[in-house]
């Protein structure tokens, strides 16, 4: 799976592409053990997840 990570102005902003979107919801949203692991990290609020569609004649980069 194509990632990247970019930071900046105390934010950090990870890009992932999961095809098909439902596998990203598998792994992040139903296993409480992620929950675990962002409260370890210090994460005390709820991430933003926007799900963005690829742009109608982009190039595929996967």
């Amino acid at each position: 799976m194509p990632h990247c990570f970019v930071a900046g102005d105390g934010q950090l902003i990870v890009l992932d592409v999961w095809r098909p979107t439902e596998a990203f919801h598998q792994f992040f949203l139903d296993p409480p053990a992620i929950d675990i692991l962002m409260r370890d990290a210090g994460v005390v609020d709820p991430p933003e997840i926007p799900v963005w569609q690829p742009t109608e004649g982009a190039p595929d980069t996967s």
